[in-house]
């Protein structure tokens, strides 16, 4: 008997009888946790032991050499362990799809392929989108080098490469740049691929930015002031070449300025306060500012006019693109500023100024007058 006979692949899916509408805050994690015991069971309390049981979450992976009736009984003992965690076996003798791959038994070898669920849509990043633009040209090149070192045959890899390529190009990816980066990634060796790396400990310093297409080009504003840091030994040593680097977070697009992807708590009654009217609101943690300076109210007052005004909107020290109102109750004089980053930022920002008497800032002016 040849050894594609001999041996079968098959995986089991296990899948709970019973769910619970709340979950934690990493229910993947606990759910491993909570397995560690079953698949203990699982390859060696038994009287017929599987060969490898690799698990990834939902799905277990086996070599089976024992037939289909012995892996009917091992499924029966596995579903016996616990009484609301069922495994269903799927078992074939030359192919099987295993998370994102398909397996194929030929002559005792398994080759690799590609496998995409037929409800993928394959979106990734439009070229289109506000985005960095090394990280649009990234994408087609980490496509390529999963497919690299995924693929085991040539004739696998060519029509994955194929396929891939027109996924990138219907969501406008310029096809030159997608053949450049496809072209880049398969001149790398599979063997390096499947090499696991060790990155080195190094010290970085990111410099973390909002990112703006309109923005400069801020590594090449590093690298034109790093003489600084070069001219120090003591700041030398704390920043090594290299290790200042910009990097980026996502702004808030409208989508999450205007559908917030959180409710709101039900435990605090200011919280019931900003749900019913606008208002300064203080954020009752451990902020210097709230504690000692913010005054919470639905109004203000003018000193020129003595008008007073209602606030319309929800703000709070975390609040940002806001106009604020400094008031000096001594000679009964204000002051009226705008700021785009959090007040607090902002606030912060007045107070080292009076702090160092900058004569820059018309509040710290009048404050240390």
């Amino acid at each position: 008997m040849s050894p594609s006979q001999q041996l079968s692949i098959c995986k089991s899916k296990f899948c709970p009888e019973t769910w619970d509408c709340y979950r934690p805050k990493e229910p993947c994690s606990y759910a491993d946790i909570a397995m560690g015991l079953i698949d203990e069971k699982a390859k060696f309390g038994g009287a017929i032991k599987p060969m490898l049981w690799w698990r990834y979450r939902d799905d277990a992976f086996d070599l089976w050499t024992l037939g289909l009736p012995k892996l009917l009984e091992f499924t029966e003992y596995i579903n016996s362990l616990y009484p609301t965690i069922k495994f269903e076996p799927v078992y074939l003798q030359r192919s099987l799809n295993v998370l994102d791959l398909t397996l194929h038994l030929q002559d005792g070898y398994i080759t690799t392929d590609i496998y995409a669920n037929p409800t993928d849509s394959h979106l990734y990043l439009p070229f289109s989108s506000s985005d960095p633009s090394h990280c649009k040209r990234a994408i087609p090149y980490g496509v390529a080098l999963r497919i690299k070192r995924n693929c085991t045959t040539d004739q696998f890899l060519i029509k994955r490469c194929e396929e891939y390529k027109g996924y990138r190009r219907a969501q406008n990816y310029n096809p030159d740049l997608v053949d450049r980066q496809f072209e880049k990634a398969l001149s790398v060796e599979r063997t390096e691929l499947l090499t696991k790396r060790v990155k080195p400990k190094k010290k970085v310093f990111p410099l973390v930015l909002d990112y703006n297409p309109i923005l400069p080009d801020n590594q090449m504003v590093i690298k034109k002031h790093a003489h600084l840091l070069r001219s120090s030994p003591e700041l030398l040593e704390i920043f090594p070449p290299k290790s200042v680097f910009p990097a980026y977070r996502i702004t808030k697009n409208r989508k999450d300025i205007l559908a917030l992807s959180k409710f709101g708590g039900t435990g605090s009654s200011v919280h019931h306060t900003r749900q019913e009217t606008g208002g300064c609101f203080k954020c009752n943690k451990k902020c210097d500012l709230c504690k000692k300076f913010l005054i919470q109210d639905t109004k203000f007052q003018s000193f020129a006019t003595g008008c007073v005004y209602k606030i319309n909107q929800q703000t709070s020290c975390t609040s940002k693109n806001v106009i604020y109102l400094a008031a000096c109750d001594k000679c009964k004089k204000q002051y009226v500023g705008s700021t785009s980053t959090e007040f607090k930022v902002r606030f912060r920002n007045h107070k080292s100024s009076m702090l160092n008497n900058k004569r820059t800032c018309e509040l710290a002016v009048h404050y240390n007058s």
